[in-house]
């Protein structure tokens, strides 16, 4: 597996770790194109700030404590029919992936990609 390389260019993701809170909020000026890797030990509230226009991240939660740790998105997040807003794996150790983009014509953060237990 390939390991990452940030003089690589290309639009890799920078991984930023953050502690958890049970109110976090992802700032998006920490990378080009950051992924907030969040080990979660209780339920947590999310939101961001600093998006640039269509400016991609991504979240990696980790069920830590016992799992069963959710994930609630303050209301600049927004789902659609396809992809709506995640809920988290709730197994101990389980790995989630959230993919966003900035929507700077609705002021929103849109979700669009999940991909959950690993």
């Amino acid at each position: 597996m390939p390991s990452y390389r940030p003089d690589r260019g290309g639009g890799g993701f920078t991984p930023i770790p953050l502690t958890y809170a049970a109110s976090m909020t992802l700032d998006l000026s920490a990378a080009a194109k950051p992924l907030f890797l969040i080990t979660l030990t209780g339920a947590v509230t999310i939101q961001a700030i600093n998006g640039q226009p269509w400016q991609e991240f991504a979240v990696q939660f980790t069920q830590g404590g016992s799992g069963g740790n959710g994930v609630t998105w303050d209301s600049t997040f927004r789902g659609s029919n396809d992809t709506p807003l995640p809920a988290t794996s709730s197994a101990l150790g389980a790995d989630d992936y959230f993919g966003f983009i900035v929507n700077p014509t609705r002021g929103k953060f849109d979700h669009l990609a999940p991909n959950k237990g690993f």
